[in-house]
């Protein structure tokens, strides 16, 4: 191998890891209530579809769609360690398109403090790499399923 494939090989190497830490990071935000963070994960004008036909588009739209789902949950924030709920993210897969773009789909479970296993879906997401720091481009969360004791299952489950 010469050194071009091994830089190339490298750089990829790094890229994944600093990608599962921005969504790891993301997740941790959420949880604790960090708005800053979640908002500041994305690019100035990445889009973040949190549902069927809710769309954000750039960091204020954002801001005002976690601060309004923030502030729902506000209550149980002062009472214990995690916002709402403990999201769990695995099985990330990154496919690396340059040095400053890569597609990633990500699982993830959340399991509410009340009622346990709440719903789970995957996220499919656009990173790109900006200012020496990777962040999302789009973020697409889609909803494979709920436990039918959660809050979201009538929901889902039209």
């Amino acid at each position: 191998m010469n050194q071009s494939v091994l830089d190339e090989a490298l750089a990829r190497v790094i890229a994944r890891d600093e990608i599962r830490n921005l969504v790891s990071r993301f997740a941790h935000a959420v949880d604790t209530g960090d708005i800053a963070t979640v908002v500041n994960s994305f690019t100035k004008d990445g889009e973040f579809e949190s549902g069927p036909g809710q769309v954000s588009i750039g960091r204020a739209e954002i801001q005002n769609l976690v601060t309004e789902k923030f502030h729902e949950k506000k209550a149980i924030l002062e009472q214990q360690k995690h916002l709402i709920a403990h999201h769990s993210v695995d099985t990330h897969y990154i496919d690396c398109v340059s040095r400053t773009e890569a597609s990633g789909r990500v699982y993830w479970t959340y399991i509410h403090h009340d009622t346990g296993l709440s719903m789970w879906g995957r996220f499919v997401d656009e990173y790109v790499y900006e200012d020496g720091v990777w962040l999302l481009k789009k973020r697409q969360s889609i909803y494979d399923g709920a436990a039918p004791e959660s809050d979201h299952y009538s929901y889902l489950n039209k």
